[in-house]
């Protein structure tokens, strides 16, 4: 994969990943049976879904940090 390959598959991933992961939970637990127990499940196999899908280059990317990391700490 090309350098400018790998940078669009991983625009591609943050586009879909950011609003999934920057979404915040409410402080107190809902109750069982409301509508919000649904939403929140439904939000979490959201981000599940799109980490999976993701996986490979989410981890490429991981990887580009720490080896950029290590090179730093030298």
């Amino acid at each position: 994969m090309t350098s400018a390959a790998k940078r669009a598959a991983a625009a591609r991933a943050w586009k879909e990943l950011r609003p999934l992961m920057n979404h915040q939970p409410p402080r107190l637990p809902p109750r069982p049976g409301s509508p919000r127990v649904r939403e929140e499940f439904e939000a979490k196999q959201a981000r599940r879904d799109a980490l999976e899908k993701h996986a490979p280059i989410l981890m490429a990317a991981l990887a580009f940090f720490i080896k950029a990391n290590a090179q730093t700490d030298k």
